[in-house]
């Protein structure tokens, strides 16, 4: 091939020329998602514009900016899967002047994992809306950026000075049934839906409609400080564990936040910890969190706990056992999660084939198969996925 200037300049030329025709098909593709009045053909154009990738970028920023109430968030989507080619622009984005596309865009980082978006993020913590720091918290998080970890102990600790005139009633005991399984959404997947089935039919009052309306000024600084602890948890630094025991520790402090500090504090495992995690199992507010968080120190004593709860009357509990027995893995667990094979609660038996599948023990085979004859799909699908995690 003759590498000459001109036929170089010829072969730029045309790659500009196919660049532009790029970005045009994008831009008549990001209005498909925006006009296109059938569900199928919106996926087909955004499927598209992440085969077209890096060229589509800036239409689908544009987009964002003007239309991020109605069905800006296909935009999002999309470019969260074009991935490293949409960071420079995004970060770029986070400066709007508009809190909900700088909200939508901190959380976009929580899917795209580039270090290059660390500073602007850890900028985002002191954004006048709350909803952009708790979006910047939970993405610094998930980046695992480890030199953010004193900024976030600062949003930690000052999400608590914000709080003016605190006065909080503790949550009842339905609602964090509620809180906890809408938490464990991800673990649990398609089992959600069954969960919020067995809540309503015990009893419990539909947190939707008994909340509807109502507003809570501090609550937006609860979520700030909630996602400040869920990302000093993620990313594991033992400069956090002071600062979360005494958020822990904490009365004044909202169950929420509270919670979450334990839960980072199992996380951690560091056994400065754990005697203030056993404590909170007596704080009805935290008793969940504690009880999941328990495993993640691997301490014996935590076993004697997990004996208690494996069979409590609530399943919510007996659930959250589950997750204790898993953190804390290891033979010694195998008899608990076995019995919870044959829990009357499909939830929790959900949990605890998963959880087996976790641990890894080839013992667990068997009472896996067995369990199917008792389950209906969905959980015969579960106990697959664990199947192929055992013999993974």
């Amino acid at each position: 091939m003759d590498f000459s200037i001109d036929s170089i300049e010829e072969l730029a030329q045309a790659a500009l020329r196919d660049l532009a025709r790029a970005q045009d098909r994008a831009r008549l593709l990001t209005r498909a998602l925006r006009y296109a009045g059938d569900e199928d053909a919106r996926g087909r154009a955004a499927e598209t514009l992440v085969e077209i990738g890096a060229p589509a970028v800036l239409p689908l920023v544009e987009f964002m900016k003007d239309d991020q109430v109605s069905r800006g968030g296909a935009a999002q989507q999309v470019l969260v899967q074009i991935g490293s080619a949409a960071v420079e622009p995004l970060i770029e984005l986070l400066g709007h002047t508009d809190a909900h596309v700088r909200a939508a865009v901190a959380w976009m980082f929580t899917g795209i994992i580039d270090a290059r978006a660390c500073p602007a993020l850890a900028g985002a913590l002191d954004d006048d809306d709350a909803a952009v720091r708790q979006c910047a918290a939970y993405a610094l998080g998930d980046q695992h950026c480890f030199w953010a970890v004193p900024r976030l102990i600062e949003t930690l600790e000052d999400s608590a000075l914000q709080l003016v005139d605190f006065e909080d009633e503790a949550p009842t005991a339905d609602e964090l049934r509620f809180e906890q399984l809408r938490l464990d959404t991800d673990e649990a997947g398609q089992l959600w839906d069954d969960g919020v089935a067995r809540l309503l039919a015990e009893g419990a009052p539909d947190p939707v409609a008994t909340h509807e309306g109502e507003e809570d000024d501090d609550e937006d600084e609860d979520y700030v400080g909630a996602a400040a602890a869920y990302a000093l948890g993620t990313i594991g630094d033992p400069r956090a564990v002071d600062p979360l025991i005494n958020v822990a520790r904490d009365p004044s402090r909202d169950w929420l936040v509270r919670g979450q500090a334990i839960w980072a504090l199992g996380e951690l495992g560091d056994e400065r910890a754990f005697d203030v995690v056993l404590a909170a199992l007596d704080d009805p507010g935290c008793e969940p969190e504690a009880l999941g968080a328990l495993g993640g120190f691997r301490d014996e004593r935590s076993l004697d706990v997990f004996a208690r709860y494996y069979r409590h009357p609530s399943a919510f509990m007996r659930q959250q056992a589950v997750v204790g027995l898993r953190e804390h893995g290891g033979p010694a667990v195998l008899p608990y999660l076995l019995a919870l094979l044959h829990d009357r609660d499909d939830v929790v038996r959900g949990f605890a084939a998963r959880a087996l599948g976790w641990i890894g023990d080839p013992r667990a085979v068997e009472p896996l198969l067995y369990s199917m004859r008792y389950g209906d799909e969905r959980y015969r699908a579960v106990v697959l996925d664990a199947l192929e995690e055992l013999s993974g």
